[in-house]
């Protein structure tokens, strides 16, 4: 009896063994064939939405690419409900982060008025758009413009005081009689400072005691920084103070002190190897020229008006509607891996380009985009990237370090200028990439954007020539 009681629970034991097994089997293949199913899904949604468009030619469109977000202007258009969830974090940002630095325009070249002969021009008191009773004038008055910022604004004196328009309304025209008379230095604030283009020849300095340099005019910033050694090369592109504007691994920065000009240093450390990190060929070289065109130190910033090439951003520290950097032959952005392509004719295709697109958008009653060399700079390191990455990684916009496009010359979601991006490759001429561009909605979208106000733009050829890489950048 008990031997038979034995059997009996045995065998039910493993009667239950065997069923729980059978379902622990059943669900796992339920869990895979979900899986299953929902990668096949995904595939086939990206096959949807990321895909680029080659066509029968060779040439590639590759799907836009549009931050969010966009700079705080002033206006405040956010609703009561997103405003009682507004994150604390943002609120708490230290008034040494909301720095703008002005490129200063040259004395007795730096008059200009409303460019149209209807409405009247608007002065603000703060760069930004605020409400209540504004100054204004019509296209009559010629005022002295003291500075540019990147972000589409113009320092004014008019009446004494000191204003602020933006820069794509107005144009240059000629100085009055008593202009040198009139003349006033720009005064830094707390946040606006002016800063005057380095000259042609005073540009190349070297770094002569260990020292941080920061992505803004401020050692209480809280921006990128990097920690610069002694015996490091840097491009002073513009002096504002104690400080100075350098490029440094082809990005924008600020050091309050320890650079000397290179002969100097070369003199008093003549043992001491200087190291290179800027992106610019060296002084002596066959490019040094071009190198100094591009870094921008040879005019103060202009508005030609008319063209839509004038500098109303603070990328004219950069020359202004100069040569963007493209001609130096310098390619990449310093963190990409391989071998990068080398540059061809960048700057003229880039700068056609910004006509057609300005053509277009008059057409459509739209204010043009200004030449920004901060975009341009921009452009060139993202187009040496291109032809390093796979197509999925073009048409997703990424780096080859897997970070987003606009955190090309180490930018951040927080202080990139970079705001749209157009991606083709293949097509052999401007002509050619803009008619495919505005052919195309995405595209197109982003070129007759009115809020957009800066541009930039660069062409690569890799070194054997077989394909052209077209990218335009652009910014509010």
């Amino acid at each position: 009896m008990t031997e038979n009681r034995n059997n009996t629970d045995f065998k039910a034991k493993y009667e239950f063994l065997i069923a729980g097994i059978l379902v622990i089997l059943l669900c796992l293949s339920a869990f895979t064939i979900y899986k299953i199913t929902g990668y096949i899904k995904s595939g086939q949604a990206l096959e949807g939405i990321g895909t680029s468009d080659e066509n029968t030619d060779g040439t590639v469109l590759i799907e836009v690419e549009v931050r969010e977000t966009r700079p705080d202007d002033g206006t405040d258009e956010t609703s009561d409900e997103l405003q009682g969830d507004a994150d604390p974090v943002s609120e708490s940002i230290s008034i040494h982060d909301d720095i703008l630095v002005f490129t200063t325009a040259k004395a007795g070249d730096n008059y200009y008025k409303y460019k149209s002969d209807d409405g009247r021009l608007i002065l603000y008191a703060e760069p930004k758009d605020t409400d209540g009773s504004r100054p204004s004038f019509d296209g009559t008055t010629v005022f002295e413009v003291m500075g540019f910022s990147r972000n589409g604004w113009a320092a004014v004196k008019f009446g004494g005081e000191r204003y602020f328009v933006k820069s794509a309304d107005i144009v240059k025209t000629e100085a009055p009689a008593d202009a040198s008379d009139e003349h006033t230095e720009p005064e830094d604030t707390q946040g606006i400072r002016f800063f005057t283009p380095s000259a042609a020849d005073d540009i190349e300095y070297v770094v002569s005691m260990n020292t941080r340099a920061f992505s803004l005019p401020d050692v209480m910033s809280s921006g990128n920084y990097v920690d610069l050694q002694e015996g490091e090369r840097v491009i002073v592109v513009a002096k504002g103070g104690n400080w100075f504007k350098i490029i440094y691994m082809n990005a924008e920065y600020y050091v309050l002190s320890y650079l000397t000009p290179r002969e100097v240093f070369i003199e008093e450390n003549p043992d001491v190897e200087i190291a290179d990190n800027t992106g610019y060929a060296p002084a002596g070289s066959a490019d040094a020229a071009s190198s100094a065109a591009a870094a921008g130190a040879e005019t103060a910033p202009e508005n030609s008006g008319d063209s839509g090439t004038g500098s109303g951003d603070e990328g004219s520290t950069d020359g202004g509607g100069s040569s963007s950097g493209d001609s130096s032959g310098q390619s990449g952005s310093g963190d990409s891996s391989g071998d990068t392509p080398s540059v061809s004719g960048s700057v003229s295709y880039a700068k056609e380009l910004l006509d057609m697109t300005n053509a277009k958008r008059a057409e459509a009653g739209l204010s043009p985009l200004t030449w920004s060399d901060t975009l341009a700079s921009c452009a060139k390191a993202r187009a040496a990237e291109l032809p390093l990455l796979s197509d999925s990684q073009n048409s997703n916009h990424q780096r080859p370090n897997g970070q987003p496009w606009y955190t090309v010359n180490g930018y951040t979601d927080d202080n990139s200028p970079m705001y749209a991006e157009n991606i083709a490759y293949g097509q052999t001429s401007a002509q050619e990439v803009f008619n495919a561009w505005i052919a195309s909605e995405g595209h197109y979208k982003n070129m007759m954007n009115p809020d957009y106000r800066t541009f930039g733009a660069a062409v690569f050829t890799t070194d054997s020539g077989y394909r052209y890489y077209w990218i335009e950048e652009f910014g509010y």
